[in-house]
This record gives C-alpha cells, structure tokens and sequence, in this order.
C-alpha cells in the first residue's frame, strides 16, 4: 500500500510540474520554490488526514513545508543554470487555451497554416 501511495503522489507532483512550468517558463525559482511545494503540501495535508490519520498526526508540517520549498528552490536553481535551448512556441495566452484572433497566425478567414 505504501509503494502504491508513494507512486501516485510521485506521478501527481510530477504531473503538477510538467503542467505548470511550461506556463511560467521564465520564473521556475518561484514556481519551484514557492508555488508547487504550497501546492502539493496543501494536497498532502487535506487528503492524508482521510487518507492516514496516524500519519498525518505525526507529520511536522512546518518542516515538511519547509524541505519542500528547499527542495523547490535548489530545483528551481538547477533549471536556472541549464543552458536554454531555442524553440519555436505558441505565446502564452494561447498555451493557457485563451483564444485570441491573430496569436496564432491565423488569415483573414481564420484558418491556420
């Protein structure tokens, strides 16, 4: 049971960051460091007290914040120095699923290339 819970709460965070880095590509010490670990630490605490009571009585929660947003901000570091590769992208509003004539290159008629 533990390596199940273990394993969903590692493909949730995962799936939390790779959903929400790519829409702040230019903040990822904030992202990492502040937003993902109050994220995730408020999951854990909302869900663990139904999930394990036991556990959830014995969690630090103040120090438990406080690794994850080491962790967050080291992370955030590391993503800082790596050297940035060129990519062709949509702008952000059109990642983020607002839709606005024009931002994707659309003709006089609306169609895209």
């Amino acid at each position: 049971m533990a390596t199940v819970l273990h394993l969903t709460g590692s493909i949730l965070v995962g799936l939390l960051y790779g959903a929400i880095i790519p829409m702040l590509p230019r903040r990822p010490i904030l992202l990492g460091g502040v937003f993902a670990p109050l994220a995730w630490t408020g999951l854990l605490y909302t869900v663990l007290g139904i999930v394990n009571p036991l556990l959830n009585a014995r969690i630090d929660w103040r120090w438990f914040l406080a690794s994850q947003v080491a962790f967050g901000i080291v992370a955030g570091i590391v993503v800082v120095r790596q050297v940035r590769i060129p990519t062709w992208q949509y702008p952000l509003a059109a990642r983020i699923g607002v839709e606005t004539p024009g931002m994707m290159g659309e003709d006089r008629e609306g169609n895209r290339p």
